[in-house]
Parts: C-alpha cells; structure tokens; sequence
C-alpha cells in the first residue's frame, strides 16, 4: 500500500514541477508620438513573444490611449483597451501600440500576457 501512495505522489510531483514550468508571464508595451509638419509620426516598442506550445491570455492592460491594437500573429484593435482583458493569444511574436485620442500628442499602453 505504501508503494502505491509514493507512486502516486511522484506522478502528482512530475505533473506540478511540468506545469510550472509551464507557467509564465511576459510584458508587452507601445508608444505613440504625433507627427507634426517636419516631424513623422513615430511607433515605439519592443516585440514580445508567447512560446510555442502555449496559449497566451491578456491578464493586465494600462492604456493611457483611445484603446490599442496588437500586431503580429494575431492583428486586433480593441476599443475601448479593457476589452482586451481575457483575449487569448496564440504561440508568436506581438507588438502593441496605442491609438491616439482627439488632441492627444503621445500614448503609451502596456500588457501583462499570462499562461
């Protein structure tokens, strides 16, 4: 009976350490600046990426825009930005970037993706 009850708790053991290793996070975040005469609008950010073999979910989202768009191996815009709050992304690298409000010269938007 013993025997059986170890097994069980190295099967339960692997399984936990697996999905921990699993588990992760990873921030993404844009910028926009308004263009003027002389000047071109301008995109900033840094590229994130959700690993193969997982399924990425939007977990947190700080957007100072009129909401904000994802591009990458999913395009999608979300307005307003907590709309985005729960989508799911699939394994691939993303930029986000936020939309301008009326009379807004720069905006910034960050996400938390989670899996």
């Amino acid at each position: 009976m013993q025997k059986k009850y170890a097994a069980c708790f190295v099967v339960l053991a692997i399984v936990l350490i697996a999905t921990a290793a699993f588990a992760g996070s990873v921030k993404g975040w844009g910028q926009q600046e308004k263009g003027f005469a002389g000047k071109n609008a301008q995109l900033k950010g840094e590229p994130f990426v959700v690993p193969d073999g997982v399924v990425g979910t939007i977990s947190s989202v700080n957007c100072d825009g009129n909401g904000f768009w994802v591009q990458g191996a999913m395009q999608r815009n979300f307005v307003p930005a907590s709309t985005a709050q729960g989508v799911q992304l699939k394994a691939g690298k993303y930029y986000v970037y936020p939309n301008l409000q009326q009379g807004q010269n720069t905006a910034s938007v960050t996400i938390i993706v989670s899996w």
